[in-house]
């Protein structure tokens, strides 16, 4: 547990230092939940979801008076994206572990997290490609 912990506080580290600002926190954050979450339906709403968030930080870095007071704003938005977006796959790899290690059962509201197990149909056909 000690690893996601420092992962968890370099990223913190590297979320404060780079000073952005709540409503570009805001977006980053509702794009890394939409970005390739397990679970999720409508594949194209999604998308459209994660374009129009896209776009509305990138109008509040060019337009608003406050966000053009910080310099390459978006630029630091977007390259937090990344590592939270492995921080976040990383937690939800070690969760699995976890529970499959001692045997915990998972709540239902958790389900959606966890990528389903391909069938041996699909594994089949994957092996095909």
């Amino acid at each position: 547990m000690g690893d996601i912990l420092n992962s968890i506080a370099d990223f913190a580290i590297d979320l404060q230092r780079s000073e952005i600002d709540l409503p570009s926190l805001s977006c980053m954050l509702i794009l890394s939940v939409l970005n390739e979450r397990n679970g999720l339906k409508g594949t194209h709403k999604i998308s459209s979801a994660e374009s129009k968030v896209i776009d509305s930080l990138r109008d509040h870095c060019t337009y608003n008076p406050d966000a053009q007071n910080l310099p390459h704003l978006y630029s630091r938005v977007v390259n937090l994206m990344d590592p939270l977006d492995s921080l976040c796959k990383h937690m939800i790899s070690r969760l699995q572990q976890a529970i499959l290690d001692h045997n915990i059962s998972v709540p239902t509201q958790l389900f959606h997290l966890f990528p389903k197990p391909a069938s041996p149909l699909q594994m089949a056909n994957q092996a095909q490609l």
